[in-house]
């Protein structure tokens, strides 16, 4: 169920077809879309809960096992070379089709030295994710925009967004400057 936040209080989209056109629900997918929200600059907040889950097999779900043993090729390979550990969760449509561990969670004391028996990964690690959740947020919503052709990765921001006023280094960058940190070739 899909819940919005109007300022009349919150109504439930799928059993109350009460906000008209508002709501849009495209297909299967998991994605719907907010149109004609009156009145202007009114706000609606959306709450998505979250999915449930359930263990499937890759060919459940169409995928080739043989590709995901290249995954694991690949990770092992890395942890081979020193990269430390990973875990690793694959899903399609709802289902859990890959959950796997690749070396460790620790190999070096709080001092920096290489312990003489690594702590093992296990899948329920915690990781500290730091600001990495904010590029992943970041550039996934980018490519749904984009590839939903409501985003020009090249145009200005302030084509989207009029009023941002831009930032210290440049006042005109696109969301390709501002998603890899680049100045702009028009700076």
């Amino acid at each position: 169920f899909f819940f919005f936040q109007a300022e009349d209080g919150i109504r439930d989209v799928e059993r109350s077809r009460g906000l008209g056109d508002v709501y849009k629900r495209q297909g299967d997918d998991n994605t719907f879309s907010l149109q004609d929200i009156k009145p202007k600059g009114a706000t609606i907040m959306a709450y998505v809960p979250y999915p449930i889950l359930t263990t499937g097999t890759p060919q459940s779900v169409g995928m080739d096992p043989k590709l995901l043993e290249k995954v694991d090729n690949l990770i092992n390979t890395d942890v081979k070379n020193g990269f430390p550990g990973a875990a690793l969760i694959i899903t399609k449509n709802g289902k859990i089709v890959k959950k796997s561990v690749y070396g460790y969670a620790r190999k070096y004391t709080d001092e920096g030295k290489l312990m003489e028996k690594f702590q093992d990964l296990k899948i329920d690690t915690m990781f500290d994710m730091a600001s990495n959740t904010k590029m992943f947020a970041s550039i996934i919503s980018l490519m749904k925009l984009r590839s939903d052709g409501l985003l020009d990765y090249l145009k200005p921001v302030q084509k989207y967004i009029p009023e941002y006023k831009g930032c210290l280094l440049y006042t005109s960058p696109s969301p390709r400057d501002l998603s890899t940190s680049r100045m702009p070739s028009s700076a």
